[in-house]
């Protein structure tokens, strides 16, 4: 909480009077917890500012890509700062987040699976593909074998895909570029898509709990022209 106090404090000083704080999802971590808390202490002291706090829903890119096309709606400065809260509630609901991991040892060491479990997955080869709803991680499919769980993810993005002209696509990965290469790769032959992917390493916060080999894709899908 002190430190998102000790930022709101910098921007009161610094004349703004209407701020948007972005959080992880509130399912994974108490960090939007903190942010209302130093919200409502600044209120006291700072009564005449606007501060609102959006749960993303969500985490690593798919938390970044909705804070990227936020600070590019403010730039842009063809909303009102309300237009934008509503289109920042909206655009939550149209991120989508699939990932696989390398070894599932790293759910065990997490709690998520028993050791048994993990012995059997890997013996099997077996890869999960996750994806995150609603701010919470859930268990979409096992498939068996690396190429195919990376594959299998791209599939699963395109059958959700409507309309690739407003798509928004960004790839976290964890010290694992190749595959993360080779996913990308196979998404844009699927798909056609020709635009940015943002490709960012994973940071160790959320990184320790998939592990190493983690890879995926985070998109959003919404019709932002003229306002980014």
């Amino acid at each position: 909480m002190e430190d998102y106090y000790v930022v709101l404090e910098q921007l009161a000083n610094e004349g703004y009077k209407k701020i948007i704080i972005m959080t992880l999802s509130a399912k994974f971590s108490g960090s939007n917890q903190s942010a209302q808390l130093a919200r409502d202490e600044m209120k006291v002291k700072h009564p005449d500012i606007r501060i609102e706090i959006i749960d993303t829903e969500s985490a690593t890119l798919g938390e970044g890509l909705q804070q990227i096309l936020a600070a590019k709606m403010i730039r842009k400065g063809a909303l009102s700062f309300d237009e934008i809260i509503n289109l920042l509630l909206k655009m939550r609901k149209n991120t989508h987040v699939f990932f696989t991991v390398e070894d599932l040892y790293f759910f065990y060491l997490g709690g998520r699976l028993g050791r048994g479990s993990v012995f059997m997955g890997n013996i099997m080869n077996l890869k999960p593909i996750m994806s995150i709803v609603d701010g919470e991680t859930n268990p979409i499919e096992r498939v068996r074998g690396r190429k195919k769980s990376l594959t299998r993810i791209a599939d699963l993005c395109k059958e959700l895909i409507k309309d690739i002209n407003n798509l928004f696509v960004a790839s976290p990965h964890a010290v694992c570029p190749e595959d993360q290469k080779f996913l990308l790769d196979y998404f844009r032959e699927i798909t056609g898509y020709k635009g940015e992917i943002i490709t960012r390493i994973m940071g160790t916060t959320i990184g320790a709990h998939p592990g190493p080999g983690t890879t995926g894709i985070c998109f959003v899908e919404m019709d932002l022209k003229g306002v980014i």
